[in-house]
């Protein structure tokens, strides 16, 4: 998981691209965003992702801000979602997204 961003806001108001991977069948989604919020990035997840393709067991990222807030944490222990990250300075860790 990461965010591509921020872009030329564009007449939606996103300025920001969510972008997903499954690591199993490297199938790939992306989902505008109004903002790097954590809160933001959260709602997507839920309304966007988990509502569709169901809670994945493993949640990897860097270590940015969006998604290390208590609320992205506290969706992933609703979900039984076990979050990861990657080590600073080491993009390669996190390379799929």
């Amino acid at each position: 998981m990461d965010i591509l961003g921020p872009l030329e806001k564009i007449s939606s108001g996103n300025r920001c691209v969510l972008v997903l991977m499954d690591y199993f069948n490297k199938c790939s989604a992306a989902f505008p965003l109004a903002n790097m919020e954590a809160s933001t990035v959260a709602k997507v997840l839920v309304e966007k992702y988990i509502a569709y393709f169901g809670a994945p067991d493993y949640l990897p990222s860097d270590q940015g801000r969006s998604f290390e807030a208590s609320v992205v944490l506290k969706m992933c222990q609703l979900f039984s979602i076990k979050k990861s990250r990657s080590f600073p300075y080491h993009p390669q860790g996190n390379g799929k997204a």
